[in-house]
């Protein structure tokens, strides 16, 4: 990764970041950071429920083939077998079968809500996070959402559409 090629004076390597967040302003706040002083690059991590009334139609891509792939969220995205196809209120994409399988449950043929908690906190800047399926930009004010409390799978989210969806755990 590009964290490893980065490099202080006397060869020290910049250490790699407990998040999966990558952006050019988050490496030099991180880079700060390191040097002492400490830049925020995000808001505070937050745990987030799904609303009651938010569900999905989704489908398992169960068939013979080698998976695809398509262009969404400014990157390349993957489809593997197995995975499932979401059309989240007009926003189709693909979630990996184990965090579906983990995060989500059927409310009536077809329809699925997800039941798991996620962690979420708003960006302050333009960057891009890594996913199971492939890359997702996103801009300032977006959310990052994880599905485990570490940030190890992690995706983003705009914040209006966020906001109608999840409601904070108290």
């Amino acid at each position: 990764s590009a964290w490893s090629r980065l490099t202080f004076g006397g060869g020290r390597t910049a250490p790699k970041p407990p998040f999966p967040v990558r952006s050019w302003r988050s490496r030099r706040a991180i880079l700060s950071g390191v040097r002492g002083t400490r830049t925020a690059i995000v808001t505070e991590r937050r745990e987030y429920l799904k609303k009651a009334t938010s569900t999905v139609v989704a489908v398992r891509l169960d068939l013979e083939t080698d998976g695809f792939t398509y262009e969404k969220w400014g990157g390349t995205q993957t489809c593997k077998p197995g995975d499932w196809l979401v059309d989240n209120d007009g926003d189709v994409y693909t979630v990996d079968a184990a965090v579906f399988a983990r995060t989500y449950r059927p409310v009536s043929p077809g329809l699925w809500r997800k039941v798991t908690p996620v962690w979420a906190e708003k960006a302050e800047h333009d960057g891009y996070v890594e996913t199971l399926e492939g890359v997702t930009h996103y801009e300032a004010g977006d959310y990052i959402v994880y599905n485990d409390p570490g940030g190890t799978d992690a995706y983003a989210m705009r914040a209006d559409s966020f906001e109608a969806m999840y409601e904070p755990v108290r």
